[in-house]
C-alpha cells in the first residue's frame, strides 16, 4: 500500500536515494550523449535529431516524475487527508507510463541515429553500428521496463567501440 511505504523511514530514504541515483545517471548520460555528438560534429542529420532526441527524453523523464512526484510529496509531507490508493495509483502508472511511452521512444531514437552517424563516420564497426539499430527497435517495443535493460548495454559497448579517428575503408 502507498501509505505504508511513505510512512516508513527506511523506504523513504530508499526511495531518495533512489532519486539521487537516477539524477546522477542521468548526469551521466548527458555527459555521455555530448561526447557522442562531438565526435559526430560533421554528420549533422546525427547530430540535430540526436540532440532533440536526448532533449525528448528529458522532457519525458520530467514529465513523468511530475504525475508521479504530487502524491508522494503529499503522503510524505503534507498534512491534509491521503487521496487514496486508487488515485495515488492511477497518478504513479500515468507518471511510469510517460516515462516509458515517451521516454524510451526517444532514446531509442537517439541510440539509432548515434549508431548511424557513427557508421556514417566510419567512426564504428559496421556490424557494432547495426547491433545498436538492433537495440532501438527493441527499444521501441518497450511496453514494459524490461526491454530497455539493453540500453544500458549499448552504452557500454558504444563508449568501448567508438574510435577517435574514423576505421581505414
Amino acid at each position: 500500500d502507498f501509505t505504508d511505504f511513505y510512512g516508513s523511514d527506511s523506504k523513504r530514504l530508499v526511495a531518495y536515494l533512489m532519486g539521487v541515483a537516477l539524477v546522477a545517471g542521468a548526469l551521466a548520460l548527458v555527459w555521455f550523449f555530448n561526447e557522442v555528438r562531438s565526435r559526430l560534429a560533421d554528420d549533422a542529420l546525427s547530430r540535430v535529431g540526436s540532440t532533440a532526441a536526448v532533449i525528448g527524453a528529458g522532457a519525458a523523464a520530467a514529465g513523468g516524475w511530475i504525475l508521479l512526484a504530487p502524491t508522494s510529496v503529499q503522503i510524505m509531507d503534507g498534512d491534509a487527508v491521503f487521496v487514496g490508493a486508487a488515485i495515488a495509483r492511477t497518478f504513479a502508472q500515468a507518471g511510469l507510463g510517460v516515462m516509458l511511452s515517451l521516454g524510451m521512444t526517444a532514446l531509442a531514437l537517439a541510440t539509432a541515429l548515434f549508431s548511424l552517424g557513427a557508421k556514417r563516420a566510419r567512426l564504428l564497426p559496421s556490424c557494432a553500428a547495426w547491433a545498436g539499430i538492433a537495440v532501438a527497435v527493441v527499444m521501441l517495443g518497450s511496453v514494459i521496463w524490461a526491454p530497455g535493460l539493453v540500453f544500458p548495454v549499448w552504452v557500454l559497448a558504444f563508449g568501448l567501440l567508438i574510435r577517435s579517428e574514423p576505421l581505414a575503408a
